[in-house]
């Protein structure tokens, strides 16, 4: 039993009153759910490791539609903004056949096409998130086993707006670095927040081992239309 299952029986048995089900949880990735084109979010992110923390944003937006080989795609970026030099400034561009998205699937795997731009330099193709940048590729799949789903709605507060979501846990095993690792998830999710996700914490242990090797946590900060692609040129 992971954590944060553990976490939502005892909350169950203080009283909490959350009702979870293990047959209503879906697994579900950090980009999985299609949002209207033109949709953005921003998450503050920290990430922890080695005893030292590290104060991000994350911004996903759709930014366009793509009819490619006769499939309707969307574009999608996801900009990592930052000062650090860990984990530097960033802007990944994917085209993404509509078809990728949904509960249970990860669209960032199915790209036809990924670009990235560091800092500095222009943009240039990519085979895959996962070749380019594990940690991120694993934090974006999401969980995929021991899952369970809150319909107690929590709330978000990002700028003006109030949102009402359900928590999903769970964990994935995966591996990162060559080393094998357990990833336990608990996503805020919301229908009204671009991509489904309204939040999240992720805790990474070894795969078979209880001592945290790092954490990481976003919260929303605000959402919208109207977003603007970082980089416009990269097309097929």
């Amino acid at each position: 039993m992971t954590r944060f299952v553990a976490a939502m029986f005892l909350g169950l048995v203080a009283g909490g009153g959350s009702l979870w089900a293990a047959e209503a949880a879906e697994p579900r990735s950090l980009l999985g759910i299609l949002p209207e084109d033109g949709a953005w979010s921003r998450f503050a992110v920290t990430i922890e490791e080695g005893g030292a923390e590290y104060q991000v944003h994350w911004v996903t937006r759709s930014v366009g539609k793509l009819l490619h080989q006769d499939r309707p795609c969307r574009w999608i970026e996801l900009e990592q903004q930052s000062e650090s030099l860990i984990y530097p400034p960033r802007v990944y561009r994917l085209l993404i056949p509509e078809e990728a998205f949904g509960p249970g699937k990860n669209p960032t795997t199915a790209a036809i096409k990924i670009w990235v731009r560091e800092k500095t330099g222009g943009p240039r193709v990519i085979s895959s998130i996962a070749a380019y940048d594990e940690r991120l590729a694993a934090v974006l799949e999401g969980p995929d086993a021991n899952l369970a789903r809150s319909s107690k709605a929590e709330t978000v507060s990002a700028g003006e707006k109030t949102y009402a979501c359900d928590r999903l846990v769970g964990d994935r095993q995966t591996r990162i670095e060559g080393f094998g690792v357990r990833m336990e998830h608990s996503l805020l999710l919301c229908a009204d927040v671009p991509f489904g996700i309204a939040g999240s914490s992720l805790e990474v242990f070894p795969a078979n081992g209880d001592q945290i090797m790092g954490r990481v946590t976003s919260k929303l900060e605000a959402a919208g239309d109207g977003a603007v692609a970082a980089l416009p040129d990269a097309v097929p």
